[in-house]
């Protein structure tokens, strides 16, 4: 018996990928993907999925990712880059429990390499403009747990 499927999740622009192990459908994304080709101008973007709006990030990348970021459109598009892969790298990719939107125009969200497995930690910064308003929602709270967000020094925003 053989079985083909086609995804319809990821997008590669200017690249192409292969798909190591896929997510079933209705579960949290967490596909592990190899980049067969990819370049500097290189990116993925995700289709609509169960997680409405949840932001991407990547782990367990064969190649430094403390660079890759999430390009956030008002629109609810995502575009993932990773600057640092090259053609043959592999990455899994996986949601954060957290929803963050730009009122408008885009922005950038990076995930830290060494916090991915532990805490729900992003850093938010600009892409086309700097100052625009943007909305965050963690979508795992705990009832009597604290949440902030919090700048580079740690202070309440």
């Amino acid at each position: 018996v053989e079985v083909r499927s086609t995804g319809s999740r990821v997008d590669a622009h200017d690249s192409e990928i292969s798909v190591v192990r896929a997510t079933p459908v209705g579960f949290d994304m967490d596909s592990r993907i190899q980049l067969d080709s990819w370049n500097s101008g290189s990116y993925l973007e995700v289709g609509e999925t169960p997680q409405g709006g949840l932001v991407y990030y990547a782990e367990n990348a064969t190649y430094s990712a403390e660079s890759d970021y999430v390009e956030l459109y008002s629109d609810g598009d995502q575009r993932f880059y990773a600057p640092n892969a090259s053609s043959g790298s592999r990455v899994t990719l996986n949601t954060l429990s957290a929803r963050v939107s730009p009122e408008r125009n885009s922005m950038r969200v990076r995930v830290p390499e060494s916090v991915n497995a532990t805490n729900t930690e992003f850093v938010v910064e600009p892409a086309s403009v700097v100052g625009d308003s943007w909305t965050a929602e963690y979508v795992a709270g705990t009832d009597g747990q604290w949440y902030a967000i919090v700048d580079g020094s740690d202070n309440e925003l």
